[in-house]
């Protein structure tokens, strides 16, 4: 699979969007929704270290970086 630089940045609008509706919904949650936000943040945090590991060269970091973001983000949903 051919990954460049802007693949991961196709996350972050959808991780904006849902750490957004996991703050604004199910506040009486409050200890399921903080563990949504921690994977979430989690998930983009990868998602800029995948950037970084394309950007310098290391295509299969960044490939197992931007796979374990997609896997946050579900573990996240």
């Amino acid at each position: 699979m051919d990954i460049n630089l802007s693949t991961p940045a196709l996350l972050f609008p959808a991780i904006s969007l849902l750490l957004l509706a996991f703050a604004n919904h199910f506040l009486t949650l409050s200890t399921i929704i903080r563990n949504m936000q921690i994977f979430g943040v989690a998930s983009l945090l990868f998602c800029v270290f995948s950037m970084f590991a394309l950007f310098a060269g290391w295509i299969v970091l960044g490939q197992w970086l931007f796979a374990a973001a997609l896997i946050l983000i579900m573990i996240s949903l």
